[in-house]
């Protein structure tokens, strides 16, 4: 971290580089406000950013050039494709009619709490109706984290087979 000014001479929580290592604690989500302190250090959105919590500085990843360059990968694809790439335009559309997504510009991610979403499309060629289909990657990891890492994926809402069985 020595590399980026703004983040020269903070005490990390965590030292890095580092490889995998075992959960120290769980912190439960209500407890969070108690820990992360009013601080915070960025440049900009090329940059990482820290964030001061009672235990030291914390780094949170920045995925942006993650996600943007997926997109970008996209797009190659869909500059030699004609047709594909209209219905992937008419996906989007149709989702940003819908409210299910929208634009938004990179100062309005509030830091430690945005995390930019890659997607690819999915086509099926032996489909009529739904052809092609928009499949965001949750489960992308930036810097060993990925968005699914921070949700809670909650109970089962299928019957267990066991229950059923029973």
């Amino acid at each position: 971290m020595e590399e980026h000014d703004h983040l020269k001479g903070l005490k990390f929580a965590d030292q890095f580089p580092r490889g995998e290592v075992e959960i120290d604690l769980l912190i439960r989500i209500d407890h969070y406000y108690n820990i992360v302190l009013n601080e915070i250090k960025r440049v900009d959105t090329s940059k990482p950013t820290a964030v001061k919590t009672i235990f030291g500085w914390v780094q949170i990843p920045n995925n942006y050039e993650q996600a943007e360059r997926r997109l970008q990968q996209l797009e190659k694809k869909l500059i030699n494709n004609d047709k594909r790439a209209k219905e992937y335009d008419e996906v989007i559309k149709n989702y940003i009619e819908g409210g299910w997504i929208g634009e938004t510009d990179v100062r309005d991610g509030i830091p430690g709490k945005t995390w930019y979403l890659p997607h690819h499309a999915v086509y099926r060629d032996d489909k009529t109706t739904t052809r092609c289909r928009i499949v965001f990657d949750a489960s992308a990891k930036y810097h060993g984290t990925s968005l699914n890492d921070f949700l809670d994926p909650g109970p089962p809402l299928q019957n267990q087979i066991l229950d059923i069985l029973i």
